[in-house]
């Protein structure tokens, strides 16, 4: 992966904001979102996800810690995720770390199925 595969996404304005970056860490790849994952913002959370994974050749991490809203359709792709990485035989890690994303994915049980880490130094690590 050279420097130019690494950059912002994307970055709308309207109802929500959403701003994406995707940046390697060690063998990592990760992609962070920050702000709202709706459906206004969800096909640029998509693109920004399914980048980073085509990037990635042994560990993805999702970067959730920066989300201030997670919509259904924002669970969605995680959900997505989780098959897609699973396809590639990448390994995939998603970092909750704001309280709104956790509640939502305890309310959905989704905290059942998806590979959660409350820290980026434990997601990395």
């Amino acid at each position: 992966m050279d420097d130019q595969d690494l950059h912002e996404v994307a970055r709308t304005s309207g109802p929500g904001d959403l701003v994406t970056s995707t940046e390697r860490v060690g063998d990592c790849v990760v992609v962070n979102l920050v702000g709202d994952v709706d459906l206004y913002t969800s096909p640029a959370a998509r693109a920004a996800v399914e980048h980073a994974l085509r990037l990635s050749h042994r560990t993805f991490v999702i970067n959730l810690s920066g989300v201030t809203f997670m919509g259904s359709k924002g669970m969605q792709i995680l959900l997505d995720a989780v098959d897609a990485a699973s396809g590639r035989g990448v390994e995939l890690r998603i970092i909750t770390g704001a309280a709104v994303v956790d509640r939502a994915l305890h309310v959905a049980e989704l905290y059942l199925r998806l590979p959660l880490y409350p820290t980026r130094k434990l997601a990395l690590s």
